[in-house]
């Protein structure tokens, strides 16, 4: 703007409006743009708000769970938001109030251009003419081209970070559905029971396998640190119920130590090597010592592990059964359900496909949402970027381009001088927004480090494909609206001068 209305600016400060003014008038501009977008925007962010908490009202059945925004928040938004457009307004405002009227009222001269390192050298011969037209554009404006691609690889990184939570949590699926906890069906006691349970329990219809597990809840201690939790005692042949490490890998349990998972260890502050003791919380109430021997890198809750026999021996048991892991007949489900309600030793029943089914549910019901909010965001942005870029060195270069017309040059060739230019940014963006992105979902990944679950750092392929595939959409959509008005660009007004 500043650079089309150079003769206003003149004429403005000719007739006694000061720099100040002037400038703020530039300003003004740029703010109530940005006013409208904080209307919208807040507006826009205070539904999805909502919307994500009436998400948790319903997943977790809580009676109430308001909306509330703090105040601090909205006023953080504004202030970001009015910064940043006063920040990236002030070059122009800058070069609204320097410019003096007697220079302002003639046009602006063409720039000091010289051989850049490009063309000295000598890569420019390997281009064609429009090749070359546009190298030279972008290097003589390398600020605006880096600015530009940041905009764009901001866009990419959002649509990577909107996708990192699904890639995340069907790795942790896939961790622990498919290789630490295999059974279909977990059946626990009202309270531990001799092993007659097991081999009652597998006589059941529709149960093809059956596995004892004991698990007492206790208090484990390193040093100065303590933390409760349920220890688990497993037998080494035991085919539903692993323990893996980060590579999904099984881990043999010791025959006399304790497996810790990795977020539990951490917690005591402890190693393998380090002596932990152990306080019984039922029962005989029974304290020992047992050293780490492994870490196990489970993605849920935070659990110790024993051997069954050596976990009996110290307590003081005979083989006694807390819970018992079934593998069963799909087709019999029904059938076992019923026997299962009979037995007054059963206290609860987890079935595998009924979990599984509610992560999805709540999968689709949040993260789809999330991942939909996100890309139209980093569309929004990429639209916003490459659109504004091309309108401005459209504006810039009318006059150029229409004297390419004039010479000759057909509407395609000199729409392609044009998004030629925004093509190379978007692509040259991509692979930095890539980066941008993933570095993001890492420095996400602590955040999501919790007693309950821990998100691995995954991303797969298709999310870095997802991303570029939105980003070049986006980018098309500028290109059509930039097509329309370099069609209709009028070869005899543009190349007047502005006088």
């Amino acid at each position: 703007m500043v650079s089309v209305q150079r003769s206003q600016i003149a004429l403005l400060k000719a007739f006694g409006y000061s720099d100040v003014r002037v400038g703020a008038h530039f300003l003004e501009f740029a703010l109530l743009i940005v006013g409208i977008g904080l209307i919208v925007g807040t507006s826009t962010g205070l539904a999805l708000g909502n919307g994500m908490i009436g998400l948790y009202r319903q997943y977790f059945h809580f009676p109430a769970l308001p909306f509330r925004v703090p105040v601090s928040v909205l006023i953080s938004a504004i202030a970001i938001a009015l910064v940043a457009a006063a920040s990236g307004s002030l070059t122009a405002v800058w070069r609204a109030i320097r410019l003096p009227p007697a220079e302002a009222m003639r046009p602006e001269p063409p720039g000091n251009f010289r051989a850049g390192v490009l063309e000295s050298a000598g890569l420019l011969r390997l281009l064609g003419a429009s090749g070359r037209v546009i190298a030279r554009n972008l290097a003589r404006r390398p600020w605006r081209a880096a600015m530009s691609i940041a905009g764009i690889a901001a866009a990419v990184a959002t649509v990577v970070l909107g996708r990192f939570t699904f890639d995340a949590v069907n790795h942790l699926m896939a961790v622990h559905f498919d290789s630490a906890q295999r059974d279909d069906i977990t059946v626990v006691l009202r309270e531990a029971a001799t092993e007659a349970v097991v081999y009652e329990i597998g006589r059941l219809p529709g149960v093809l396998r059956a596995e004892p597990v004991r698990a007492t809840p206790v208090w484990l201690r390193f040093q100065h640190h303590r933390k409760r939790t349920v220890l688990q005692g497993v037998s080494p042949d035991m085919d539903l119920k692993q323990l893996v490490d980060r590579e999904r890998r099984r881990i043999d349990v010791p025959p006399d130590g304790l497996v810790l998972t990795r977020k539990l260890a951490q917690m005591l502050g402890a190693a393998p090597g380090d002596v932990v003791t152990v306080e019984q919380l039922e029962g005989r109430r029974i304290t020992f010592t047992r050293p780490i021997v492994k870490l196990s890198d489970e993605p849920l809750g935070i659990s110790a592990y024993m051997d069954s026999g050596a976990l009996a021996r110290a307590l003081g048991e005979s083989g006694e059964v807390s819970a018992v892991l079934l593998q069963v007949d799909r087709s019999r489900e029904q059938a076992l359900f019923e026997a299962l309600k009979r037995m007054p030793a059963v206290g609860a029943v987890a079935i595998r496909s009924a979990m599984l089914q509610t992560i999805r549910d709540v999968m689709n019901r949040s993260f789809v949402m999330m991942t939909i909010v996100m890309t139209s965001f980093a569309a929004v942005l990429v639209v916003g970027v490459v659109y504004n870029s091309a309108r401005i060195a459209l504006s810039e270069r009318g006059n150029e381009l229409a004297s390419l017309r004039v010479l000759g040059f057909s509407k395609a060739e000199v729409t392609g001088l044009l998004l030629g230019e925004q093509l190379i940014l978007t692509l040259g963006a991509i692979p930095l927004g890539f980066g941008l992105g993933a570095t993001a979902c890492r420095l996400l990944v602590p955040v999501f480090d919790r007693e309950l679950f821990r998100l691995p750092f995954v991303l797969n392929p298709d999310t870095f494909g997802f991303a570029a595939l939105i980003t070049l959409a986006s980018a098309a959509v500028s290109a059509a609206l930039i097509i329309g008005r370099i069609s209709g660009l009028d070869l005899i007004a543009v190349l007047k001068s502005r006088e």
